[in-house]
């Protein structure tokens, strides 16, 4: 397989427990070069995870702010250890999602701010103030784009601490316990069209050379939006983000 850090590329950089979506600009050497995140700049020196999806996997390289972004500057210069990276074959796909909600525990006594951060047919990712614990039941309302929200019951697998700006957070990979048949198929359309989005080429090539069975199996969807043929729509699919399974959604 051809390398997927490759200049024009959509990516992700994770740090501070923020991932955020960028685009290759330039590689040259140990050094790769992407627009600046949205939000809060990282620091020189400060350790990022540059995440190129692909439709076999999500590439992780290793790398480092190699000089400090200013607010004006358009770009972010990182600094990569060429042969330090990781292929994470997940069996279901992620896509984005940033969608405040609120979760809680099953009884509901205490709820407390979130934001749904990603999502897969399996599972979703949560940053949140509630100090929930692995094996946990949890509710929330999972809000996508022109959809009335959706109620979600999830077992959280992984839990993970951070302190930032003197307030603790929490980062959940929650695996879905109970999902209605809307939830479900809303989610299906949402995982589409934001593939299509990312990437139309690659998603496109799959009808061409794949059955149907085998493409829901390569992408871990649940079944597709058009049963019949989701590719027909003018040859454009729908219009208009593991090794440790589930406990591997991070």
């Amino acid at each position: 397989m051809a390398s997927p850090l490759t200049k024009g590329k959509q990516a992700f950089v994770r740090y501070r427990e923020e991932r955020k979506e960028v685009t290759i600009l330039e590689i040259c050497d140990d050094t790769v070069t992407v627009t600046v995140p949205n939000g809060s700049l990282p620091a020189k020196n400060l350790g990022v995870s540059l995440e190129i999806p692909t439709l076999e996997g999500t590439y992780c390289y290793h790398t480092h702010v190699a000089t400090a972004p200013r607010a004006d500057d358009d770009i972010l210069l990182l600094r990569r250890t060429a042969s330090v990276k990781r292929f994470d074959r997940r069996r279901t796909w992620r896509v984005p999602l940033h969608a405040r909600t609120k979760a809680s525990r099953l009884d509901g006594r205490r709820v407390f701010r979130a934001v749904v951060v990603d999502v897969s047919a399996e599972g979703a990712l949560l940053f949140t103030a509630g100090a929930f614990e692995p094996g946990e039941l949890i509710t929330f309302q999972l809000y996508l784009p022109n959809e009335l929200p959706h109620e979600i019951c999830a077992r959280v697998v992984r839990v993970k601490e951070t302190v930032r700006d003197g307030q603790t957070v929490y980062t959940l990979g929650a695996a879905y316990h109970e999902l209605s048949k809307p939830a479900r198929r809303a989610l299906t359309y949402y995982i589409w069209k934001r593939l299509l989005e990312l990437f139309p080429t690659e998603v496109r090539g799959l009808f061409r050379r794949g059955s149907q069975n085998q493409i829901d199996r390569r992408l871990g969807l649940i079944g597709t939006p058009d049963e019949e043929n989701p590719a027909d729509n003018h040859g454009a699919g729908v219009s208009g983000d593991s090794s440790e399974g589930q406990a591997e959604y991070s």
